[in-house]
């Protein structure tokens, strides 16, 4: 398909093969860095008699920080020159006020929906909690992970699949087949098969929003109350 017969609906600039490439190694560079700093903290637990759950779980997500967010600054920052607006934080079409409704139906839909699925397709959850028991974080673990999963993670999300990958897909195909290969992707990416049909939920909601509200304010937010929801409850479990 001619470039010059799609209407293009993405932010300015739009990216190119060389943006695609450097937000992709921003999220890859995150995960190696979580998975390397993990290890490595773990490895400094065992041989300390360091706290292994604070140590290992501290390790992970700031390694995830400091990859990833090199990579953004050094590829998309400092060799590109973008900002919040080339990031797509520009001002929202519609008002924010909104998402009073719209966070809490896409959590609704997306745990109804996933568990309806999953029960059709025999996915049921395991009730074991044997995975949890004796692992405890200190409270600095704990606020420290709150706020990476709320505001770090979803920024980094968010600029790597719903501004560069689905701009660079906007402007090659038709605006809902650059909404879904988007979506698909972004549920790829989060590798677990127990939470994989809840994503493919929250992965509509948040190009819905990106789209509607005509900013990465409007996904962005919905992404931080959704990890909010989720780590809160993850924590107050351990």
């Amino acid at each position: 398909m001619r470039q010059d017969t799609i209407s293009y609906a993405g932010f300015t600039p739009r990216p190119t093969g060389a943006h695609l490439a450097w937000a992709f190694a921003m999220f890859a560079a995150g995960m190696l860095g979580a998975a390397g700093c993990g290890f490595a903290a773990g490895f400094l637990a065992k041989s300390t008699g360091g706290p292994v759950g604070d140590l290992i779980t501290l390790g992970a997500f700031l390694g995830f920080v400091l990859a990833g967010g090199g990579v953004l600054y050094f590829g998309l920052v400092r060799r590109y020159g973008w900002g919040w607006q080339e990031f797509g934080f520009t001002r929202p079409t519609r008002s924010l006020w909104h998402l009073t409704w719209w966070i809490p139906a896409t959590i609704a839909a997306g745990g109804i929906g996933a568990m309806l699925i999953g029960t059709a397709l025999g996915l049921s959850p395991s009730g074991g909690s044997s995975e949890t028991a004796g692992f405890h974080l200190s409270i600095v673990a704990s606020i420290l992970i709150f706020v990476i999963t709320v505001i770090l993670a979803p920024l980094f999300e968010e600029i790597a699949f719903r501004r560069v990958l689905m701009d660079w897909l906007d402007a090659r195909f038709s605006t809902w087949i650059a909404a879904t290969v988007t979506t698909v992707a972004f549920t790829a990416a989060h590798i677990s098969p127990a939470i994989m049909l809840y994503i493919v939920f929250l992965g509509t909601s948040l190009i819905l929003a990106r789209l509607w509200f005509g900013s990465l304010w409007g996904s962005f937010l919905v992404h931080a109350a959704n990890n909010g929801l989720v780590t809160a409850i993850a924590l107050l479990a351990l």
